[in-house]
């Protein structure tokens, strides 16, 4: 792969310049994603790019809510997210694969979620294949858990245990450096 130089000289602040890097990179990691995947149908582009669409609304509602603090830009863009995360380069191939699998529109689909905000999106052609993909409705009719919501809910588990861990060890450093005072004393 080349080389990528990007120079931001407008963006004076560092929280804006750190936005748009942190945007700029999930836009690259999208493709990345894309090109190591080998997605190739044109719906299934389209669901892994409003995934991306969907991340930045949810992050510029972050940043519009909470002005005087905003969030870290990578906590809410998936690709990004995934790429920090340990054990994310396995979410991201189960993602990978449940897009090759997906055959029709679900209620909680991007496409759905999309349209349900307005937002225009391209027909959904598969030129690959000459068809069109089709976008009816389909209910999940049941409560179970695709594969990737494990995956991912069992990256947020290990993200969290190694926090706590890294915690307790901050504590311990803490309290070993105050016993040594004492010691000292």
């Amino acid at each position: 792969p080349e080389a990528l130089v990007l120079e931001f000289p407008e963006l004076t602040s560092s929280t804006r310049r750190d936005h748009w890097l942190t945007l700029t990179k999930e836009i690259i990691l999208l493709h990345q994603f894309i090109s190591r995947y080998k997605i190739e149908a044109t719906y299934q582009r389209w669901e892994t790019h409003g995934r991306t669409i969907l991340g930045v609304i949810r992050l510029h509602a972050a940043r519009e809510m909470l002005r005087i603090c905003p969030p870290p830009p990578s906590n809410f863009l998936i690709f990004t997210l995934f790429e920090e995360l340990p054990k994310g380069d396995y979410v991201m191939e189960e993602l990978a694969n449940e897009l090759k699998q997906m055959t029709e529109i679900g209620l909680c689909s991007v496409t759905s979620l999309l349209k349900g905000l307005n937002l225009v999106h391209p027909k959904v052609v598969d030129m690959n294949l000459g068809e069109v993909f089709d976008e009816t409705v389909a209910d999940d009719g049941g409560d179970e858990k695709s594969p990737l919501e494990t995956k991912v809910e069992q990256a947020r588990e290990e993200a969290k245990d190694i926090r706590i861990a890294k915690t307790s060890i901050e504590g311990l450093k803490e309290e070993s450096i105050a016993e040594s005072l004492l010691v000292t004393k």
